[in-house]
């Protein structure tokens, strides 16, 4: 028996329609497990294409209140290199 090859829209699609919970049981685990893996990857880039441009100047807000950078730190060594 050919096993039947689902589509990431289309099993998402099925999220949302608990009357057709016989059909999203039948999914192989494999396919569960990359199922939820696009659906975070698909959830980040939307979420990233959302917020990018609050983020970018948010962070460039933060730089503008920096005048100065200094690093000033101490070593000392115990043994030979």
């Amino acid at each position: 028996m050919m096993e039947k090859k689902t589509r990431f829209f289309r099993t998402l699609g099925l999220a949302f329609q608990p009357w057709k919970y016989d059909e999203a049981t039948e999914i192989h685990g494999w396919s569960l497990t990359k199922y939820f893996l696009l659906l975070v990857l698909f959830s980040f880039i939307i979420s990233l294409v959302i917020f990018l441009p609050k983020l970018y100047v948010d962070v460039s807000n933060q730089f503008d209140r920096f005048d100065e950078l200094s690093v000033s730190f101490n070593t000392s060594m115990r043994g030979p290199v």
